[in-house]
């Protein structure tokens, strides 16, 4: 049976080719003769060229704020110098830890490709979620960039006078967009291994009486959930300043909103078509990660003796239902608060 091994290295490479042009750590395809193919890191000066226009874009960007600043729009001076920091050191942030944790998140990759040869071991048979695999990354990216797109357009037009501002905010804003990829795509190839594993059951009816393949079963189970396991330890400190930064940006937006339509905007329906898109677009950035991996969980559960599958960020919260809902009462209680500030003010 051919190894299709090569399928995972095709669906990771475009990511890690955006990467050489951000800043991240630069990833090979390596293949030498008589040896199999690895990904290899590859040192880069990039991060520093990175680093430096990510400084620049912040220092221009709180050069605008605070010659346009006046007593007249002290709030909105204030909502916007925030986010301005937040993204700043955000970027600053994921940049320095994909190179620190650039050894772990290469083996990750490492790892699928060896639990894929043991499913096709397993199932006898090739496995067939690459391409869906890849669907799901397009769209996810497709979707997320042309809400941005669309986003920073109609705020132009609404405020042509900010349109600088806001093309440095939109890209400020997104930059984390391109590590986020990498863990949904993980976290994709996982769930499809699983599917993979769960189809082979099914047609099995469950009655796996030869020892051997129920042996190989629950060797990919564990590896599947050490793989898990490693994502969690590669990711989970982007994950937390995701989480935090998140919830400060959303509230700080929905006070934003709540503001303008206190008196009805001049162009009302571009305003709210924007509002919109934009609570789409934090819903898409906010949720992703957590439906995906808690479909893995349920996966994991339905058909598996071994203990229940969790991932704890840094051991804080759950990354799963559990963590959508503490998002929307944390995003709620700020902005109460923000609103009542505001107000005594």
């Amino acid at each position: 049976m051919k190894s299709t091994n090569e399928d995972i290295y095709n669906l990771v490479a475009p990511v890690f080719t955006v990467w050489k042009f951000a800043g991240f750590p630069i990833y090979n395809f390596k293949k030498n003769v008589g040896e199999n193919t690895k990904f290899v890191n590859s040192t880069s000066g990039t991060l520093y060229l990175a680093l430096l226009g990510i400084t620049l874009l912040f220092t221009l960007s709180l050069w605008n704020i605070f010659s346009e600043m006046s007593d007249n729009v002290i709030v909105d001076d204030t909502i916007n110098l925030t986010e301005l920091i937040i993204f700043f050191t955000q970027n600053i942030g994921i940049l320095i830890l994909s190179h620190r944790k650039r050894k772990q998140i290469i083996r990750v990759v490492e790892a699928l490709k060896y639990s894929e040869s043991l499913i096709q071991r397993l199932t006898r048979r090739s496995v067939s979620y690459t391409i869906k695999a890849k669907n799901a990354v397009l769209k996810l990216v497709i979707v997320k960039y042309s809400l941005v797109v669309i986003l920073c357009t109609i705020d132009s037009i609404n405020l042509p006078e900010d349109k600088y501002n806001l093309m440095a905010y939109y890209f400020s804003w997104s930059f984390h967009y391109l590590f986020e990829l990498v863990i949904f795509m993980y976290f994709i190839i996982v769930k499809n291994q699983y599917d993979e594993i769960n189809r082979f059951l099914l047609s099995h009816n469950f009655k796996l009486k030869d020892s051997r393949t129920m042996k190989n079963l629950v060797s990919v189970y564990s590896l599947l959930r050490e793989i898990s396991h490693l994502i969690k330890c590669a990711f989970q400190s982007f994950l937390l300043m995701k989480a935090i930064t998140d919830s400060i940006i959303t509230s700080t937006a929905v006070f934003y909103i709540i503001r303008v339509y206190q008196v009805i905007p001049e162009n009302f329906v571009l305003s709210t078509v924007s509002n919109v898109m934009f609570f789409t677009l934090i819903s898409i950035s906010n949720f992703t990660l957590a439906i995906v991996l808690h479909d893995v969980n349920t996966l994991f559960a339905a058909h598996t003796f071994l203990n229940k599958l969790e991932f704890f960020v840094c051991g804080l919260f759950p990354l799963n239902c559990t963590y959508i809902y503490w998002m929307i009462t944390s995003v709620t209680g700020y902005v109460v608060y923000l609103v009542q500030f505001h107000k005594i003010v």
